[in-house]
């Protein structure tokens, strides 16, 4: 398995704990266990797989949202709107799939569906 620097991970026992650093070389990482780091890094989820210029760009998205809306069904709509803008522009799709999930949970936590939501045929489960 592959670790990225700001991937959280959890050891035998199923205490977290986040990777700060990676030497490739040794095959080792160091790794922050301090809950409140971990908490405040994950504040928007965890993103493991993301790269740092990933993660920021993710987290903008999410903020920008948190900070223009304080209702669930508009927010959700802000997102849809902020997705549908970056297929448009060509977003990097790692960072677009992880918007995507995000506005599943929005969807699912508030109960809220927008009126025009479109899903790929694909991603649905049966």
């Amino acid at each position: 398995m592959s670790m990225l620097i700001g991937d959280v991970i959890w050891n035998r026992q199923g205490q977290p704990a986040l990777v700060t650093e990676k030497d490739p070389k040794k095959g080792t990482v160091q790794i922050n266990k301090n809950l409140n780091d971990i908490q405040n890094h994950s504040v928007h989820g965890i993103q493991n797989g993301l790269t740092e210029r990933q993660r920021e760009s993710y987290s903008k998205v999410v903020e920008d949202i948190d900070d223009s809306s304080s209702h669930a069904k508009e927010e959700i709509s802000l997102l849809m709107e902020k997705i549908s803008q970056l297929k448009e522009n060509n977003a990097d799709p790692r960072v677009l799939r992880y918007l995507e999930n995000e506005l599943q949970f929005m969807i699912l936590e508030n109960h809220c569906v927008p009126e025009k939501y479109e899903v790929n045929p694909i991603n649905l489960i049966t």
